[in-house]
């Protein structure tokens, strides 16, 4: 154990916190004992936070877009815009380190607005309609999607940039469905601007397919884990999932596709996109259009 006199006064504070955290059921205590790696965990997200909070202030949150493609003519349609936060050394801080960080710190909201105003301008500034572009997803995360000033925020972007919103899908994650109503509710109040929604990561959490009809998506995107029981095992359940899905008319993105077989069996099962490492990893803003004109003229 490390002893608590070696910890900074904000790492004190934090671990605190975390001990008080009903993760832990603790209502009364009067030592608290710290492992080395409760230390360590909680210096590495205050580290985190100080890089987030960094970037932030000098607006070096960056975006970068992975391609979809659609699977009748392989051509790139569309793009899912993702965060990288650039640290003050110029290297990047990958979503999986720090979204559950900001998050916790009360942080998204401010790296959503700077990724939606970054990319409503790259979409100001570049043709992408004229390269087949024809639109790009925008995650939103949860604590962005319930809270007050969400379709504000997105409608004076907009209005800023003169982008068109139907050219922006908002997408949004399964788990936000185990409260259903909000969720609901949360979708219309927005989509009241024009914005068309995707429902990301589908397979992960607890959606009920006839629920889900009751929400106008444009798109439903399979989880790569979905995507891979399928194409490793030929799974009954996922295929009898997809047929459904399309017989209430949605259109289908699989995810994590990695392969040249995978593209193929989720061709044959009709699914409409293809997203994943086979054609390209997430590009930085500046070079996607070259990626998508190399993809598209193979």
């Amino acid at each position: 154990m490390k002893n608590w006199l070696d910890f900074p006064v904000s790492t004190k504070v934090e671990l605190i916190k975390d001990v008080y955290d009903s993760r832990y059921n603790m209502v009364a205590f009067d030592r608290i004992l710290i492992s080395v790696d409760d230390y360590n965990k909680s210096k590495r997200e205050l580290e985190i936070k100080s890089e987030i909070e960094w970037a932030i202030d000098n607006n070096d949150v960056e975006i970068y877009i992975q391609p979809i493609v659609e699977t009748k003519n392989k051509k790139v349609v569309g793009g899912e815009l993702l965060a990288r936060i650039k640290r003050d050394n110029g290297s990047l801080l990958m979503p999986g380190e720090f979204i559950s960080v900001a998050e916790r710190y009360g942080l998204m909201n401010k790296i959503g607005y700077m990724v939606f105003s970054k990319a409503c301008k790259y979409i100001k500034e570049n043709d992408l309609k004229a390269a087949g572009i024809e639109w790009l997803n925008f995650n939103v995360s949860p604590s962005e999607f319930l809270g007050d000033d969400l379709s504000s925020s997105l409608c004076e972007v907009t209005n800023k940039y003169g982008v068109d919103r139907n050219f922006i899908h908002i997408e949004i994650v399964e788990e936000f469905v185990e409260d259903f109503l909000r969720f609901k509710n949360e979708i219309s109040k927005v989509h009241r601007f024009d914005f068309n929604f995707v429902l990301d990561d589908y397979g992960v959490g607890y959606s009920n397919l006839m629920r889900l009809n009751e929400i106008n998506f444009i798109n439903i995107k399979l989880d790569k884990s979905l995507v891979r029981a399928y194409c490793d095992s030929g799974n009954l359940i996922v295929a009898t999932m997809i047929k459904a899905f399309k017989e209430l008319g949605y259109e289908l993105t699989a995810e994590g596709v990695e392969s040249e077989d995978m593209v193929r069996k989720m061709t044959d099962l009709g699914v409409d996109y293809i997203q994943g490492f086979y054609y390209s990893k997430a590009v930085p803003v500046a070079n996607f259009l070259d990626m998508v004109k190399e993809i598209n003229t193979k």
